[in-house]
């Protein structure tokens, strides 16, 4: 376009030339071709400008705004070299304001090109802290799991140690902070009553030495203390004792109840009530359950636990450590109350082996049944101030076995 335009001007101005090359008087006019040739050339200055300024408008419409920016300037230096800057005068206006408007695209298409960057940069980093999210979640999972594993296995330091982990990616996990608070406190507990068995201990060890400081052997007779093989035969009759221990074979309702338990269940418990719980293992298991008032005050005691695939019996069994319980089968149901409850509920029977104790007494060989008899009274009062008792006797009196 640029070089047809250029091509008609040239023609215009030879055309011009032609008719103006000579005077009246048959003489070349100078002056005039000067005027064309000036006016030739100012007409297509002005038609390239025209050309170019219509170029960079196309470039801003596009979109371009870089190139268009460089184009306008390109118009503009042409219009600083113009032969006839009047003529181009509103050229140039139309070229400033062209490439204000330009600029004025660009900053926003520029802002416009920041601010999807930004958003797009929030979205990704949403998404990882998305990602970051689930994998402390999962991550916090896993340490409870293990968690309720140290404490199935006795290992509550650990168990508060873990849960202290899960605590540090979750605040707020009331499972971990209930079984943490539960681990410490049975460590306390295990330690006091560890201490309290350590001076007992102690008190005893005390008194049976001062009792056999005080107590002086029969006149004309020192005290006699069994051999090495006898003290074999008893450890060993004393084993046989401990492994004999009679077992009552399982009824078929309490077969029926165990294998019901190994069902698998999944829940999760938030500040919900003891007896609601209970209802839920009841109605989960199809197994009768019955919470005992009489050793819970509290029914509604709040319970936060949350298990995954979890057999029916260990899920049961952490509910009842949660509020300080334990369950045993009885009359076709699961009574859940206190431990001191289900042992005075549920007697049992242990045997004990007491030869040793008195098999070293000089006068044991003659007085054999009257020294069985004075130590299964004795045996009896001392059971008895605990609970009921019953004694029987071997057919020959080495030694006597106290039934409890």
């Amino acid at each position: 376009m640029i070089y047809r335009l250029r091509l008609r001007g040239f023609l215009a101005g030879c055309a011009f030339a032609i008719s103006t090359w000579a005077g009246p008087d048959g003489h070349s006019a100078p002056d005039s071709d000067d005027r064309a040739r000036k006016n030739v050339a100012s007409q297509m200055a002005i038609e390239e400008i025209q050309s170019r300024l219509e170029a960079a408008r196309k470039l801003a419409e596009s979109g371009q705004y870089e190139e268009a920016l460089n184009a306008f300037e390109a118009v503009r230096e042409l219009l600083r070299r113009s032969p006839n800057p009047k003529a181009t005068a509103s050229l140039e206006a139309e070229c400033v304001r062209g490439s204000q408007e330009t600029r004025e695209k660009l900053r926003k298409a520029e802002a416009d090109l920041k601010l999807r960057r930004e958003q797009q940069a929030d979205e990704v980093l949403a998404e990882a802290r998305k990602k970051a999210g689930e994998a402390r979640r999962l991550e916090a999972q896993r340490l409870l799991e293990r968690a309720y594993q140290a404490y199935d296995a006795g290992s509550l330091g650990e168990c508060a140690r873990l849960c202290n982990q899960v605590l540090s990616m979750q605040p707020g996990d009331a499972p971990a902070a209930s079984l943490k608070l539960l681990a410490l406190r049975d460590e306390f507990q295990g330690r006091l009553e560890r201490a309290a068995a350590s001076g007992e201990r102690a008190r005893e060890d005390l008194q049976i030495s001062i009792l056999e400081a005080q107590t002086p052997p029969p006149p004309g007779q020192v005290m006699t203390y069994p051999s090495a093989e006898e003290w074999k035969r008893l450890s060993a009759r004393r084993l046989r004792y401990r492994q004999a221990r009679p077992q009552k074979p399982p009824e078929p309702w309490e077969l029926e109840i165990e294998k019901t338990l190994q069902k698998p269940l999944s829940f999760e418990f938030q500040d919900t009530p003891l007896q609601d719980v209970v209802d839920f293992l009841q109605n989960a298991t199809g197994v009768n359950m019955v919470l005992d008032r009489s050793a819970v005050r509290d029914a509604d005691r709040p319970i936060s636990l949350r298990v995954q695939g979890m057999k029916a019996k260990s899920a049961l069994e952490w509910v009842v450590k949660l509020v300080g319980l334990e369950y045993a089968l009885q009359n076709e149901a699961i009574f859940i109350s206190s431990r001191a409850r289900l042992k005075k509920a549920m007697p049992e029977m242990r045997v004990y082996d007491f030869e040793d104790f008195i098999s070293s007494r000089p006068d044991f060989r003659n007085r054999k049944q009257e020294v069985a008899e004075d130590w299964i009274e004795f045996l009896k009062k001392a059971v008895d101030a605990g609970g009921e008792a019953e004694t029987e006797q071997e057919e020959e009196p080495k030694a006597s076995r106290v039934v409890r």
